[in-house]
């Protein structure tokens, strides 16, 4: 009947400190609950970014394309990732490849006008799909809107 009481004691006491302790520890401090959105969008998109760079370098193409696209998900407006996706469906054989890698680039001058790869990545897919005045037309733009790119007339 001792051992009884004392274990029903026990059972109580135990009870009543847990209902006191377990609030403070699940309290989160202010900082991490006030994690805006935007903040955890971004670093899960940075994520994505590096782990499809990993794949690209790996030559693994299919599994970059899909991290890329999440990035790009997260992210819509990275230049940056347009032009990767892009540079993915470029390397494809297929013509519908070809067709999305230009969707892709034109995306990606969309948001950044100043960068040269940009445009060499454009001016490729462009003459890969036989339509060289598009291709063309890309590099007179990146002359125009990129100083130190006259070398590129000779293309």
């Amino acid at each position: 009947m001792a051992k009884r009481k004392f274990l029903l004691y026990t059972l109580l006491v135990s009870a009543q400190l847990l209902a006191v302790v377990t609030p403070a520890f699940t309290q989160k401090h202010k900082s991490t609950q006030e994690t805006k959105p935007n903040e955890v969008r971004l670093r899960e998109a940075e994520f994505f970014f590096t782990e499809a760079e990993k794949y690209f370098i790996l030559e693994d193409y299919a599994k970059a394309l899909l991290y890329f696209q999440r990035v790009a998900e997260l992210n819509p407006t990275n230049a940056t990732v347009h032009y990767k996706i892009a540079e993915v469906l470029s390397k494809g054989t297929k013509e519908e490849d070809l067709q999305r890698a230009a969707q892709s680039i034109d995306l990606a001058l969309k948001y950044e006008k100043k960068n040269k790869y940009f445009y060499l990545l454009a001016s490729n897919i462009y003459a890969n799909l036989g339509q060289f005045e598009k291709a063309t037309d890309a590099l007179e733009t990146m002359m125009k809107e990129v100083k130190g790119t006259d070398d590129y007339l000779l293309n």
